[in-house]
């Protein structure tokens, strides 16, 4: 079936310029995103909200004001403040966002991960672009603990391409990519790759671990560090973390038995809140040999841990500062090939990372929601039929976008039946998107492909679609390939209009 729709699709393949502008710096208070891992439970835990406090803080403790805690609300995709106990200020000179992702982080499909990813990018561009944005898109710095930092890398992967200005810091606290494989000790001994990111990608070389990286340190970002541990004498019910390419790895096999994949965001939190003598959270005091006593951080492989002073949020700028870093790694950084306008921009719209009767990726969470079924013969697609519906979740719809484009199969249909497509925008009413000829369901017979125009007051901003088919006779429509258009010429290649094309060589 795809094969006889690539001509269809062929200009894509070029690649895309985002388009998007950066707030300016200053206008909203410097910003860290904590994102947790694995939750079986579904429930965001407590120690993202303690370290999201304790950064607040932080900022206050080193001359400016302390900071706020927001929460990334799922069902909304917007931000409140945190009432959690463990969030005690409400100042104005640090944003910290814990991202709730609870419900899909022990999905172990395909594309949870990136779907998350796609709804917090999302967020962070509308974040700081509102009125009073609380969020600067200049001074990002991401903190992600297992399978959050695949969410993380996801989106520092989306800054880059979308032309944005990539975090200034990314922080890795064991990372994980074997996703809902919990019980996994690491990738190569019988874990299940998450191979729910850089699906179009399998070229990215960002660990040793897995032929399908879902954390890259990426060519562009400011400093990223790691905190891992690969400790045979943990728990084994906890996997271990991994030394990423091109960063600043450091080491934590001192951590305390047997919970060393958590020890290593408590190991953290506790050089964010320098004089805490217990853990907030587990009311522990730090283990014996958590932290050093040296401060000098000059060489690229630092044996054991530095003071607690000088270690971990230390080497944020809005901890300590800068001047103490240690080295990145060799020179291996990951060139960031994501394109908003190939299939990326709207996770699993080609429906080829589905599970039979259960939550769907890029479909279930984050304002999504699927009441039809789907089905497959030489590749996956969704069926609608009279009355179901499917809604995506929500994601950012770049400003050069023109259109979205899908295939469709009518299996049966009346003259009556139509296929509806409204797409939802901030800020602006719930639009139908496809005409009337191209709603009409009951002439086509076989795989079609449309277009359906975006409004400009509808592009830059958050966005969502929703598919959906009359009942007046049961028909049954199949729907493929849903993705952004961006045109990648504007000067009438496209359309055949000529006019504007110069006679002389450049």
């Amino acid at each position: 079936m795809k094969m006889a729709r690539v001509s269809f699709w062929l200009l894509l393949v070029a690649g895309w310029s985002g388009g998007i502008s950066a707030d300016a710096n200053g206008t909203a208070p410097p910003t860290t995103v904590i994102s947790h891992g694995f939750q079986l439970s579904g429930t965001v835990p407590d120690w993202p909200y303690a370290l999201a406090d304790a950064i607040a803080r932080r900022a206050g403790a080193e001359g400016g004001a302390d900071g706020r805690v927001y929460v990334y609300e799922p069902a909304t995709g917007d931000l409140s403040a945190c009432q959690e106990v463990w969030c005690t200020t409400s100042g104005v000179g640090h944003t910290v966002i814990v991202f709730d992702w609870a419900d899909d982080s022990n999905e172990e499909g395909a594309g949870f991960s990136e779907a998350a990813a796609a709804a917090l990018f999302a967020g962070l561009l509308t974040w700081s672009q509102e009125p009073s944005p609380v969020v600067d898109l200049d001074r990002l710095h991401f903190i992600g603990h297992s399978r959050g930092t695949v969410v993380n890398s996801e989106v520092a992967e989306r800054l880059i391409a979308a032309g944005l200005p990539p975090p200034v810091q990314v922080t890795t606290l064991d990372p994980h990519d074997a996703g809902g494989a919990f019980l996994a000790q690491n990738l190569d001994a019988g874990g299940l790759d998450d191979y729910d990111v850089n699906w179009e990608h399998p070229e990215y070389d960002c660990h040793a671990q897995s032929s399908t990286p879902g954390v890259c340190s990426w060519i562009g970002t400011g400093y990223n560090d790691n905190y891992w541990q690969n400790d045979s004498a943990c728990l084994f019910i906890y996997p271990r973390g991994m030394e990423l390419y091109g960063v600043a790895n450091f080491h934590q096999n001192a951590l305390d038995d047997p919970f060393c994949h958590s020890d290593t965001h408590r190991w953290y939190l506790l050089t964010a809140d320098t004089d805490a003598l217990t853990h907030p959270v587990t009311g522990n005091p730090p283990g014996v040999d958590w932290y050093g006593s040296g401060t000098d951080c000059s060489t690229i492989q630092r044996t054991t841990p530095l003071a607690r002073t000088a270690d971990g949020y230390n080497l944020s700028e809005t901890g300590a500062g800068t001047a103490n870093r240690c080295p990145a790694g060799p020179n291996s950084l990951q060139q960031v090939l994501f394109d908003f306008g190939l299939q990326e921009g709207l996770v699993n719209g080609d429906f080829e990372r589905i599970r039979a009767g259960q939550e769907q990726a890029g479909w279930s969470f984050h304002g999504g929601a699927m009441q039809a079924s789907l089905g497959a013969d030489t590749d996956n697609y969704l069926i609608l039929q009279g009355g179901e519906w499917a809604r995506h979740n929500r994601f950012h719809l770049p400003a050069a976008t023109k259109a979205i484009q899908l295939c469709r199969k009518v299996a049966a249909a009346s003259p009556s039946d139509l296929l509806s497509m409204l797409i939802s925008s901030a800020g602006a009413a719930d639009r139908e998107m496809l005409t009337p000829a191209q709603q009409t369901v009951s002439a086509a017979a076989d795989w079609d492909c449309l277009e359906a125009a975006v409004l400009p007051s509808e592009t830059g901003k958050t966005a969502q679609i929703q598919l959906s088919l009359t009942n007046s006779a049961n028909p049954t429509v199949f729907i493929d390939d849903i993705r952004l258009f961006v045109p990648i010429f504007e000067d009438g290649f496209e359309n055949g209009e000529t006019s504007a094309w110069s006679a002389t060589m450049p």
